[in-house]
């Protein structure tokens, strides 16, 4: 998922304008079991906390957890299962 800092505020899954504008702008990729695969984030326009690299993550693993239910709901759990094995 991307996570971004725009205007001072966190923001889940950034639009082309926002991901332009960012004053920092990550790239997470989970697992559904919550594992990192790769975390990718620049200071596009300034620094940026640890406090905030922080947030942006839990913001961002939020996402994939969400993203991992819709999935779940829509493959149903035998597929989302086979696809977890794989």
């Amino acid at each position: 998922v991307s996570v971004g800092i725009l205007n001072d505020k966190p923001i889940l899954d950034l639009c082309y304008e926002e991901d332009s504008g960012a004053e920092v702008d990550m790239n997470i990729v989970m697992t559904d079991e919550g594992k990192f695969i790769e975390v990718q984030g620049t200071g596009e326009e300034t620094t940026f906390s640890h406090d905030q690299l922080m947030e942006l993550i839990t913001l961002a693993a939020k996402g994939c957890h969400d993203l991992y239910q819709i999935q779940k709901n829509t493959l149903g759990e035998e597929i989302s299962r086979e696809i977890s094995n794989e």
